[in-house]
């Protein structure tokens, strides 16, 4: 295994999670304003909305996690969960 994959996967993940996030944001601002109308939505756009605020947590663990297991510069738990 390389020495970098635990570097290059938390930075991966966490440009994902940060883009799935934003996404999440902007689709939740567009179902709640006027943005796509006023005639009733159907239930799958507020379900992807909660896709990728489900697929932004998980890519936030991913990185988390490989931050953690990351042995250039280390983190404690602590550390990790409080800002």
């Amino acid at each position: 295994m390389s020495s970098q994959l635990f570097w290059f996967t938390a930075r991966a993940s966490g440009i994902v999670a940060w883009g799935l996030a934003a996404a999440s944001v902007v689709w939740g601002l567009a179902l709640s304003t006027r943005l796509l109308g006023r005639r009733p939505r159907p239930g799958w756009l507020l379900d992807l909305h909660r896709f990728l605020g489900g697929l932004a947590l998980s890519f936030t663990g991913v990185h988390v996690l490989s931050v953690l297991a990351d042995s250039y510069v280390h983190f404690s738990l602590v550390n990790v969960l409080v800002p």
